[in-house]
């Protein structure tokens, strides 16, 4: 289930109607058809924008963005996304193994980080059976000195013998970011769905 979530509704029925429930069934129905249609379209531009600005594939934010379609007698519709932050090991450039370095990563569009010879992959577990060649996530670790610290906006958990496993963004992070910045298109397509199906009930 998803931790976070980007709302689509229909505003201004409920300053003139108090309860949902009063609303002519035509008026619903157009409306809730509405919501679907933006929410739908709202999913797919939080995407493309989303992987504007951080380097992940569609594949990906396919399995970490949900939709929620209104139903029943209601006119929400919602985007959900998860919070667990992203491993590093993601976008990293080139090969990748166990114990290997990791010489770039392409975390934003356009934009480049050198390991600096200190990051590596490192072998993670995968579900509840032991780590094998063939049965292991990767992730990505830096080795740091005692007292060094990391001047970059990464989540760091420590891993054992001066490693530290790095984070990116959390989907829900960057989804929150854009949520903003799509919010006129996705009302302009709630409304402009809404007067056509309001103008097809009217034209039977």
């Amino acid at each position: 289930m998803a931790d976070g979530a980007y709302a689509v509704f229909i505003e201004g029925l409920s300053e003139t109607m108090t309860d949902i429930d009063e609303l002519p069934e035509r008026v619903k129905r157009s409306a809730q058809i509405a919501v679907n249609y933006a929410t739908k379209r709202a999913r797919t531009a939080a995407s493309r924008a989303m992987r504007d600005q951080i380097a992940w594939s569609a594949s990906y934010l396919d399995g970490k963005l949900s939709i929620k379609l209104a139903q029943g007698g209601e006119l929400e519709g919602q985007i959900g996304a998860v919070f667990r932050p992203t491993s590093l090991a993601r976008f990293a450039s080139g090969s990748k193994q166990a114990w290997k370095l990791a010489k770039q990563l392409h975390v934003g569009a356009g934009r480049f980080t050198s390991g600096n010879g200190k990051m590596l992959f490192v072998p993670l577990k995968r579900g509840s059976g032991p780590i094998t060649e063939d049965n292991m996530n990767l992730g990505l670790a830096i080795r740091l000195k005692e007292g060094e610290k990391v001047n970059a906006k990464y989540r760091m958990k420590p891993f054992g013998k001066g490693l530290y496993l790095l984070y990116g963004p959390s989907s829900a992070q960057v989804l929150y970011t854009v949520a903003e910045d799509i919010s006129p298109d996705v009302a302009e397509w709630l409304n402009g769905e809404f007067e056509r199906q309001m103008n097809r009930t009217d034209n039977r």
